[in-house]
């Protein structure tokens, strides 16, 4: 049996403040239900000439489908596919401590975008990291990050983005200016 381990830890200037552990197999929470649909797609068996596509909420709340197979030759509109499009993740800071729920599709209050985090495999340990590091020029209260995937949508080669994860940290961070806050999320196998 495979498990996947989904964990959001925060960091300031290098000390650990807080993690958070989101396993629950059940699809409860916003990243599981991602994870699933993005594997359903991956493994549904399609024929000839068909395609396999997931269903999500862009960050503007309109609900958009995301290719992940197709058939068609040099296709521009797999959500993997950076034709038109730049794909990746990024990560988002925000200020509001109102619960997370899996109709999430956008931070609440958002202050900060990373849109440029550093990604580390452990093939080893069966892990992957996507970790920011961010340096605030002033203080900062942060109560709420979320992990955002963008790429290609279906139609025209639309660029969308959807929320993988929206955490809410409990207490809210205080980050003083010019102090490294780094959160990371470690996805574990």
């Amino acid at each position: 049996m495979v498990v996947v381990l989904f964990v959001v830890e925060d960091f300031v200037d290098g000390e650990r403040v807080g993690e958070v552990v989101k396993i629950d197999s059940s699809g409860g929470d916003l990243f599981t239900a991602w994870f699933l649909r993005l594997f359903y797609a991956m493994f549904y068996s399609v024929l000839a000439g068909g395609s396999t596509s997931f269903g999500a909420k862009d960050d503007g709340g309109i609900d958009r489908s995301f290719l992940v197979r197709t058939s068609m030759y040099g296709s521009s509109t797999t959500i993997f596919s950076t034709y038109k499009c730049p794909g990746g993740v990024r990560v988002r800071y925000g200020s509001d401590s109102t619960p997370p729920s899996r109709a999430d599709y956008k931070l609440v209050s958002e202050i900060y975008v990373d849109s440029n985090p550093v990604l580390v495999i452990d093939e080893s340990r069966g892990y992957v990291w996507v970790q920011s590091v961010v340096t605030f020029s002033s203080d900062v209260t942060v109560c709420e990050v979320g992990l955002s995937l963008y790429g290609t949508v279906v139609g025209d080669s639309t660029c969308g983005e959807f929320l993988v994860d929206r955490t809410v940290f409990s207490p809210c961070r205080s980050i003083p200016a010019n102090t490294p806050y780094t959160v990371r999320y470690r996805i574990q196998l």
